[in-house]
């Protein structure tokens, strides 16, 4: 992807939950491309655990799942 033609001047790839919220604990984060499966973790519970920490990022979700009904439980936090 030419990130740059975007406007997009960094991009941060986490490989897991953890490494993700390290990541927005160190950066200012305009993006987030996440798939809703991640090692040791979700993409769901990674958002829900951004917004109670007043972030406000926008999210686009990636999934090769067909059926999509978990995806309305991002508003709580999933136990890991």
């Amino acid at each position: 992807m030419e990130w740059e033609s975007l406007g997009i001047t960094e991009v941060f790839i986490a490989y897991s939950l953890k490494q993700a919220q390290d990541i927005f604990a160190a950066h200012t984060i305009n993006l987030l491309i996440s798939d809703i499966e991640m090692p040791k973790g979700s993409g769901l519970y990674l958002l829900s655990w951004l917004r109670c920490e007043g972030n406000r990022v926008q999210v686009i979700f990636l999934t090769n799942h067909a059926d999509f009904h978990y995806a309305s439980e991002g508003d709580r936090p999933a136990k890991l």
